[in-house]
């Protein structure tokens, strides 16, 4: 999957002497393979699992870049000169991020646009009424936006990220503090902090298969878990106190009744992913 993903930059016309790949402390002979089969490529071979953000790291401070393309290795371009369409888009001075649009492997869209967990978000979504947010208002309000067009946004998922290389130095990076989830929420949130902007780009389209690497390590309830610790952490880190309580009970109490609605599907294991997750939100309200 690695190899695949490395191919398709380079069908993109990236050099290969322009791309890191990390292996994240592997002891099957990954990194051998990795060399033996992408030999113009830097393969940075880690002694041991530093998490993803310690990865992504890692592999920007071997190879220094006026601006870096952080992927995951489940994501493939998928338009021609997705990659030159990314870097086009560093040409508005204000933005420090461009995301492209992300589809799933059937070419379906994969929504990945979505709005930062405050107070006010927080309870539109726990009271229902996020579908009936307009389209306009959707990826600052609501989850249910279109992704027809490019915008700036206030949060995205990071299966691909195009970072400015004067933003990421102001960033220091990904938080290594967040070893697997919630990286990418954390660097959304640092980065308008910083005062850049964030820009997703519909002309840059990505295949992202998604929890590539988490369904080996975990079942769905325990990633939940996880996702939704790593969530809460970092809504208590990013609010006030008061703010941070409102948003987290707002998000156990939408996770709550969706809980309930699976249930009533007949969706177990949906239903205990969900509970997984409420849980992990409701110890970090108690924290």
């Amino acid at each position: 999957m690695t190899i695949r993903c490395v191919r398709a930059l380079l069908d993109d016309g990236v050099p290969p002497q322009r791309i890191v790949v990390v292996d994240n402390g592997s002891t099957d002979g990954s990194a051998d393979r990795l060399r033996a089969e992408l030999p113009a490529c830097v393969v940075l071979a880690l002694p041991e699992n530093v998490g993803y953000a310690g990865a992504a790291n890692r592999g920007a401070a071997a190879l220094a870049g006026d601006a870096y393309l952080v992927m995951n290795n489940d994501a493939f371009v998928h338009v021609p000169g997705s990659v030159r369409r990314l870097w086009d888009a560093l040409s508005d001075p204000s933005v420090g991020i461009v995301a492209p649009r992300l589809r799933n492997e059937d070419h379906t869209l994969q929504p990945t646009v979505r709005p930062l967990p405050t107070p006010g978000v927080a309870l539109l979504r726990a009271a229902g009424l996020g579908r009936a947010v307009p389209n306009s208002l959707q990826p600052n309000w609501s989850h249910h936006w279109d992704h027809a067009e490019s915008r700036y946004v206030r949060a995205v998922d990071g299966a691909v990220f195009l970072v400015r290389g004067r933003t990421w130095d102001e960033l220091g990076g990904y938080n290594e503090a967040r070893r697997m989830y919630g990286e990418d929420s954390d660097l959304c949130w640092r980065t308008q902090r910083l005062g850049w902007r964030i820009l997703y780009e519909t002309g840059a389209e990505f295949v992202h298969l998604g929890n590539a690497t988490g369904s080996r390590r975990w079942t769905n309830a325990q990633r939940a878990t996880l996702i939704g610790g790593e969530e809460s952490k970092l809504i208590r880190e990013q609010l006030s106190s008061a703010g941070a309580a409102i948003s987290i009970g707002a998000t156990a109490g939408y996770l709550t009744w969706r809980r309930a609605l699976y249930l009533a599907r007949g969706d177990r294991p949906a239903a205990a992913a969900l509970r997984a997750e409420r849980s992990a939100y409701l110890s970090g309200l108690r924290a």
